[in-house]
């Protein structure tokens, strides 16, 4: 478990100040980009139902604490629910997604992926066990004043997939 913020050589930018939580699932960085402040939160939310709405309403107020700018936070990882049905071949979601969904709706934010591609399906968690249950469990979303420096979003697939052989898939954002 683990979670990091990869920055572009190619994005020009000083780091104002980074923030993490103790369990290795949130981290958060104050990013100074063409002198404006964003915030940067990856998360990495647990499988277990009720463990994940505890861990989402505390990166909520996690962001509060720490953001600098909740203006142009960007917020990213393996949330491990969707807010979407079209995002689950199952087509069922549990009362997490629901409570991502206000959390999205608090902080003003949009899914990055989704603004591009709004009627199309992809996953980004693949169910090796062949039962259908693929996925969409990781996702950015950003808020909508920082919506314009996203010039395209779009999920590939990792270099290497993990020891469990499910597909791995990577987003790719393209900004600035």
């Amino acid at each position: 478990r683990g979670v990091s913020i990869l920055i572009s050589k190619s994005v020009k930018c000083s780091v104002n100040s980074t923030h993490s939580d103790d369990n290795g699932r949130c981290i958060l960085a104050n990013l100074i980009i063409n002198d404006t402040i964003y915030s940067v939160c990856n998360i990495y939310a647990p499988n277990n139902v009720s463990d994940r709405i505890t861990f989402l309403q505390y990166v909520e107020s996690f962001i509060e604490s720490y953001a600098m700018s909740v203006r142009n936070l960007i917020l990213g990882g393996d949330f491990n629910c969707v807010t979407n049905d079209m995002d689950k071949s199952s087509k069922t979601t549990d009362s997490s997604s629901q409570v991502l969904k206000q959390i999205i709706s608090n902080l003003d934010l949009n899914d990055a992926w989704r603004s591009f591609h709004p009627g199309e399906v992809e996953y980004t968690y693949i169910d090796p066990s062949g039962r259908g249950r693929n996925s969409r469990i990781d996702a950015i979303f950003i808020t909508n004043s920082s919506s314009q420096n996203i010039l395209s979003c779009k999920i590939t697939q990792a270099p290497a997939p993990d020891s469990s052989n499910s597909s791995q898939k990577l987003y790719e954002a393209t900004t600035w």
